[in-house]
């Protein structure tokens, strides 16, 4: 019984997901609650304003233009919109292949980057970086239709309270050591 209940959650955890491979803990992938403004993001995907929305637009598969148009005549689809824009966004920021980077000039145009977006983009990067500068991209051009993904320096600053020295001192290189304690008199 122990043998077969240990097997069956080894399966469980460790099967690959139905694209064949599941993405490692902390990658950069979106996840449905990190779609902080649906309708904004719907309206921009359905008649784009922009050059990204319109890339954006003509990449989503036939499933999501269908809820999309659905999400438009009744606003009760927006679950099953999110499972879908999350299904596609994943696959386009993963699609080092089709589009090594999402960045373009003339897409871009008007998006003001974050310097840590800027960095990695000049650094021409591949793999899973490249997945995380597609991410980081599409963040800052929808930043109030997409939730920034938290990486481990912001759980930091949001744990430590404004004005801790901990907080002063989060860099890229983690935090610094404690100081010294002070000697009581």
């Amino acid at each position: 019984m122990v043998i077969g209940t240990a097997v069956f959650v080894f399966t469980i955890v460790f099967s690959p997901s139905p694209t064949g491979r599941a993405p490692k803990p902390g990658a950069p992938v979106f996840s449905a609650r990190q779609i902080a403004g649906l309708p904004a993001l719907a309206a921009k995907l359905s008649n784009p304003p922009d050059p990204l929305s319109a890339y954006l637009s003509g990449q989503l598969d036939a499933k999501a233009k269908t809820t999309l148009a659905d999400y438009h005549s009744s606003p009760s689809h927006a679950e099953e919109l999110k499972a879908a824009l999350v299904e596609n966004l994943n696959r386009i920021i993963s699609a080092p292949v089709a589009a090594p980077s999402l960045y373009d000039e003339t897409r871009f145009h008007d998006v003001h980057l974050r310097p840590e977006t800027d960095e990695l983009r000049k650094t021409s990067p591949g793999g899973e970086d490249l997945v995380r500068l597609n991410r980081l991209l599409l963040e800052d051009a929808y930043p109030s239709e997409l939730a920034r993904k938290q990486g481990v320096l912001d759980r930091l600053r949001l744990w430590c309270p404004p004005g801790c020295w901990r907080r002063r001192s989060i860099s890229k290189a983690g935090c610094r050591p404690a100081p010294p304690a002070r000697k009581r008199p």
